[in-house]
């Protein structure tokens, strides 16, 4: 049988290596063009006959990257049940600083906006779901509320997992001494992040705004929120936290929680803002921690979040018949769109 665990906010676990194995074989780069300073890197697979599969693009939590654990499995069973796949590095993110002067934050959408829209566009893929986990599950449910009623004829669904949609609060808990763990990785992470962009753009970020720092709140404060125009930390957590946009969304949207997860109470996900909107389902389990979802399941190697996924796309959106159940041919980097 196949256990998870939480294991610094990702998750473990025994998932086959020939399932993750085969998705990163056929893995490619592909560099997107967000505006005239900044591209991202997803890494995409297709199926052989991408226009007629659903397209997933998964984006990450904060410090992550396309290659965590937790995206690059639930990345493997949707993939091996016939959708196509596009692991979304955020900027920054999965070494690619250089490709951008700017840092990122956990409410900034253009990335993915930029992404969904040249494949749904240019490509023709439709269609085509988001899916976010932690960060990235905020991020996903702003873009939706942001989008509003002009939900563009590709785009179908959203999905996000484990989202804090309320950023001050999330902050508030990550902070009390029983998720230090929790918030030393994200803290670590953020420095080392930060430095590596002060070695590429000298000009323009010093290593020395890092003295006297202690938590993500100080970084927020005294990094993000002046590089992004926010007043303080306090009013980049309010501008930037999803809840408000939950409001304005037209898109079927699941919302995937735990009812354990250590620093994002399931008691956001009660507010009158998301139960006045019938186009989000909430589901919490009872098991999960922050993205783990420990449950027993299938021996194939899938696991709680995919199977979950899959169902939203096959049931809930109507897809069945779009998603094969079988695992996909061979893919090459000659099947990806130039």
């Amino acid at each position: 049988m196949f256990w998870l665990a939480v294991s610094n906010g990702t998750m473990t676990g025994n998932l086959p290596s020939r399932h993750v194995s085969e998705l990163q074989l056929h893995a490619e780069s592909r560099t997107f063009r967000v505006d005239a300073h900044t591209r991202v890197v997803a890494l995409c697979n297709w199926q052989p006959d991408r226009h007629r599969c659903p397209t997933l693009i998964l984006l990450h939590g904060l410090t992550a990257d396309a290659n965590s654990t937790y995206i690059v499995r639930t990345a493997s069973t949707a993939w091996h049940q016939g959708c196509n796949i596009v692991r979304l590095n955020m900027r920054n993110c999965g070494g690619t600083e250089a490709l951008t002067p700017t840092l990122y934050h956990s409410g900034l959408t253009e990335d993915l906006r930029a992404v969904a829209t040249e494949l749904g566009e240019q490509d023709g893929l439709s269609p085509i779901i988001l899916l976010g986990f932690s960060m990235g599950g905020n991020i996903v449910l702003k873009l939706s509320g942001e989008l509003g009623e002009h939900v563009p004829r590709w785009l179908v669904g959203a999905v996000a997992v484990s989202p804090p949609v309320q950023l001050a609060v999330t902050s508030a808990i990550l902070h009390k001494p029983a998720n230090r763990h929790y918030s030393s990785h994200f803290f670590r992470g953020l420095r080392a992040f930060y430095k590596r962009k002060a070695a590429l753009f000298p000009d323009r970020y010093s290593v020395a705004r890092l003295r006297g720092l202690r938590c993500t709140y100080d970084f927020d404060d005294h990094i993000i929120a002046p590089n992004f125009g926010f007043d303080s930390a306090d009013h980049y957590h309010e501008c930037s936290s999803s809840l408000q946009y939950v409001p304005q969304i037209r898109l079927p949207t699941l919302i995937l929680a735990a009812d354990d997860d250590p620093f994002i109470p399931v008691q956001m996900f009660q507010s009158a803002e998301i139960r006045a909107n019938a186009d989000v389902v909430v589901d919490i389990q009872s098991l999960g921690g922050h993205l783990g979802f420990q449950e027993r399941t299938a021996e194939d190697g899938s696991f709680r979040v995919a199977e979950r996924v899959v169902r939203f796309v096959a049931e809930d959106l109507g897809f069945a018949s779009l998603i094969s159940g079988n695992a996909p041919g061979s893919v090459t980097s000659s099947d990806a769109p130039e």
